[in-house]
């Protein structure tokens, strides 16, 4: 960047010759605004005014009065065009953009493959949120509250299926009664996953999880509600004595999705023409 025509006065970094080890200092800090108006300029006057009056040196009242300026050379211009940068971590002067400054200063971290699954313009707020907390392992599930369990508390054992403790793997979908609701979900959308385990399934998703596509839309969206409605199937039963069978379950998923798909605008295509119908959106 070419300071010569940019820098004001007031700002013009000059080696801190009164204070020494301070660092750098502005033109202003040497000689007084007096003296500076004196000489016809104001405080936020450029550099290349100060150059164009005096010439090549410093006037000799200034160099009188002020001996620090006997030790600094005078600023000459440049025909370099001013360009505005950013100097990075190692002193490289590149170019400027409001994209590269925070990629500057913002903490890298590494891509997350399974974002797009969770949030997308289209999601259902309440499953993204459940899901994203699904993903990072902190529901409260009986694995992860098995340590504070009092001996005076029954057996914690899965609501669902009654056959072992529940856990995160374990309710999405290798229970029994999760893996028959995922399995109907899965024969409405068309998608052959072919595994139960959670994370081979939050890897599938995640390979189209970018597109945006009226399919992978779909996908994304009944996958986050079959989630939801069986962690809320899940805790009814524990808390409130409710009780569902796959097929309740299954209507509450394709109902939730339905309600979103009716506010959704899709190009048309052979396939969101058979959405419709599927869905009966018509």
């Amino acid at each position: 960047m070419n300071t010569n025509y940019l820098t004001l006065i007031s700002g013009f970094s000059l080696p801190n010759l009164i204070h020494p080890g301070v660092g750098e200092s502005p033109l202003a800090n040497i000689i007084s605004g007096g003296i500076i108006t004196e000489a016809g300029f104001t405080m936020s006057a450029k550099v290349c005014d100060m150059v164009s009056c005096f010439g090549q040196s410093w006037p000799a009242s200034w160099l009188h009065k002020y001996a620090a300026l006997q030790h600094i050379d005078f600023p000459t211009l440049s025909d370099v065009p001013n360009l505005l940068g950013r100097v990075d971590v190692h002193y490289n002067v590149n170019g400027c953009s409001v994209s590269i400054v925070w990629d500057t200063i913002r903490p890298i971290m590494l891509n997350i493959p399974w974002f797009k699954v969770v949030w997308f313009p289209q999601c259902i707020s309440r499953h993204a949120f459940l899901l994203w907390l699904l993903v990072g392992e902190r529901l409260k599930t009986h694995d992860r509250l098995k340590p504070w369990e009092l001996r005076s508390n029954p057996v914690l054992i899965c609501a669902l299926c009654k056959q072992c403790m529940d856990s995160h793997d374990h309710l999405f979908f290798e229970c029994a009664y999760s893996s028959n609701v995922w399995d109907k979900v899965l024969d409405k959308v068309r998608i052959p996953i072919g595994s139960y385990k959670w994370k081979s399934i939050l890897v599938y998703m995640s390979q189209f999880a970018g597109r945006n596509s009226a399919r992978c839309i779909v996908a994304k969206l009944c996958f986050a509600a079959t989630v939801y409605v069986i962690w809320q199937e899940r805790n009814y039963r524990i808390f409130r004595r409710v009780h569902r069978t796959p097929d309740q379950v299954f209507e509450v998923i394709v109902s939730n999705i339905r309600l979103k798909l009716m506010t959704i605008k899709f190009k048309p295509s052979s396939y969101v023409e058979r959405l419709k119908v599927d869905w009966q959106l018509v």
